[in-house]
């Protein structure tokens, strides 16, 4: 049997979970970094993870975006980054959670999140700004922290969107004629935050061309986790194994999170 046959079943087992067992998955890259080679290996597992959402229309339009998001900014990161990147930001809120780690954006660029470039600090102050609404009704004063999360939205703006800061501004105006009593707020809220958030995101998909609302179901959701996760050991194994070639790892961090046809393009 060879290298391939012998961890292939494992490596099934840790995506297959959906949710990498953090245990299981190092032992599978540490057993690929005492190969001889892990060029062949670490293909094969590119090829499977491309194929977990190959068929999906949806998901490969959810990719397409990344990959055009990223060629449209001027950021000092690598394509892949950036990718990854707006990918977490989408997997956070098809999964409702408030905040994101960037797990999969910080494994290919360990300091992205020390000091974000301005447009990917923008999108991420706007992306929180959406979230709102699930922090709100925990928090003691509520007007608060919409007023934060705007101004550094603003603030971020103000660098090189201008015409996106005087809106975000005007919707700030909207919040300064209630009441600021939590009670009142949060009543406010309850009446009129889901049609202000839909303004917000209005705003941000006509400026930054993101903040879109993905609506996908359960059996989606679940396969781009297991996708995402995929993506999360097979960069672990990049960076953790001297036994792959230079030409190998350039060649999948070029088509790392690209959709398809962009692959089949290259």
């Amino acid at each position: 049997m060879n290298s391939i046959d012998a961890l292939m079943p494992l490596y099934k087992i840790i995506v297959s979970n959906g949710n990498t067992d953090e245990r299981l998955a190092q032992v599978f890259w540490l057993s690929v970094a005492i190969l001889i080679s892990a060029n062949s290996l670490l293909q094969l597992m590119k090829r499977q993870i491309d194929d977990l959402v190959a068929i999906d229309e949806q998901l490969q339009e959810l990719l397409t975006w990344s990959s055009q998001k990223s060629r449209t900014l001027n950021v000092p990161y690598k394509p892949v980054v950036v990718r990854a990147f707006y990918l977490d930001l989408a997997l956070t809120h098809m999964l409702e959670l408030v905040g994101g780690t960037f797990d999969l954006a910080r494994a290919l660029d360990v300091d992205l999140t020390c000091n974000l470039a301005h447009p990917l600090a923008l999108d991420l102050s706007l992306d929180r700004a959406l979230s709102l609404n699930r922090v709100l009704d925990r928090v003691v004063n509520p007007s608060h922290v919409v007023d934060c999360v705007l101004e550094r939205a603003m603030t971020h703006a103000r660098v090189f969107e201008p015409n996106l800061e005087q809106s975000l501004q005007q919707l700030k105006e909207q919040l300064s004629c209630i009441p600021q009593s939590r009670e009142n707020f949060m009543a406010w809220w309850q009446s009129q935050g889901q049609a202000w958030t839909e303004q917000l995101r209005a705003l941000i998909v006509e400026y930054r061309h993101c903040g879109y609302d993905w609506q996908y179901n359960e059996q989606q959701k679940e396969i781009l986790l297991q996708y995402y996760d995929a993506n999360q050991l097979l960069v672990a194994c990049l960076n953790n194994v001297t036994c792959v070639a230079n030409s190998t790892q350039n060649e999948i961090e070029a088509t790392l999170l690209l959709p398809i046809a962009e692959i089949e393009a290259i």
